[in-house]
């Protein structure tokens, strides 16, 4: 059915979220399979990812893999949505550069980090990450727009993508939510955000 998502994750603040977020810009329904830690790794969750990460997605029939992926496949089967720009948009560069700078530089290191200060993954990793972590979110922050969107006036899942990146930062406590604060407000008074619960966690003091 097009009109819901089977969404399988560890709850509202991993990879999931940003699927759980955009689907719901898109009017879907979105049902949750929880995955309790440690699941991933067992025969029944292999068969849906055989990897053994979340999150994993059915859609319409169709299994799919990998947040990133998940999230582009649905812009594309609703491009009326809006929400990734089309081959002859004159900005498409500049918006496959936000997706892939959030969902690849930024976003690898920064869930390792926060991973590791959780002890899911070893402690020794946090201290060695942090500096290069602050300095690509010092770029970073020069770069988000004070007004708007990434592109403008037009949410997109670019703003997805890097919403879910900047949350983390402010989260992981490597960057002060109002370095951000006119980016991420803006996010977060979205109402499927809020829906989503993606962005729980921000304090915005």
């Amino acid at each position: 059915m097009k009109d819901r998502i089977t969404l399988y994750g560890f709850g509202h603040s991993d990879r999931s979220a940003k699927v759980r977020w955009l689907s719901l810009e898109l009017g879907l329904q979105v049902d949750d399979v929880k995955v309790t830690f440690g699941e991933q790794h067992q025969d029944g969750y292999r068969e849906v990812n055989p990897f053994g990460v979340v999150p994993s997605a059915v859609f319409d029939g169709v299994h799919l893999k990998e947040s990133g992926a998940i999230c582009d496949y649905l812009c594309q089967q609703f491009p009326e949505s809006g929400l990734r720009l089309g081959a002859d948009d004159p900005r498409l560069g500049d918006f496959l550069y936000w997706c892939y700078l959030a969902n690849t530089h930024l976003e690898s290191d920064i869930v390792t980090y926060a991973l590791s200060r959780m002890n899911v993954l070893d402690a020794q990793f946090a201290p060695l990450l942090k500096p290069q972590i602050i300095k690509r979110f010092d770029i970073l922050v020069d770069l988000l727009p004070t007004d708007g969107y990434l592109m403008g006036d037009q949410f997109t899942v670019a703003d997805v993508l890097m919403g879910y990146v900047v949350q983390l930062g402010v989260t992981s406590g490597v960057l002060p939510y109002k370095r951000v604060a006119p980016y991420l407000s803006l996010l977060m008074a979205r109402p499927c955000a809020q829906a989503s619960h993606i962005f729980d966690k921000v304090r915005v003091s």
